[in-house]
């Protein structure tokens, strides 16, 4: 009887064990999708920066904010992303400084 306790408790301990590991993997995936969003918005800041300051956002399963900010050849951009995991909203938030390319 004894033994049968032992085993229900360690195989209870093992399916707690299995459900918190799922939850944190789903958090990484998420946080990996998130910082692919804010690095794909990057991107297409940079490309487009220097024609003058932007703001924006969009919304989906990552909802993205960002701004672009600074004047002559230095821009700062700020993405904030948000995603939601255990019914709670994450966010994150991602800065980058770069240079514009001098006009011909």
């Amino acid at each position: 009887m004894v033994a049968a306790v032992i085993l229900a408790a360690g195989l209870l301990a093992i399916v707690a064990s299995e459900r918190a590991m799922q939850r944190l993997e789903l958090l990484g995936r998420r946080t990996g999708e998130a910082a692919e969003a804010a690095d794909g918005r990057l991107a297409r800041l940079r490309a487009t920066a220097c024609a003058g300051a932007v703001t924006g956002g969009v919304t989906g399963s990552i909802d993205e904010t960002w701004s672009l900010s600074g004047s002559g050849p230095t821009r700062a951009a700020t993405i904030t992303v948000a995603f939601t995991h255990d019914a709670r909203i994450r966010i994150a938030r991602y800065e980058a400084r770069f240079q514009c390319a001098p006009a011909p």
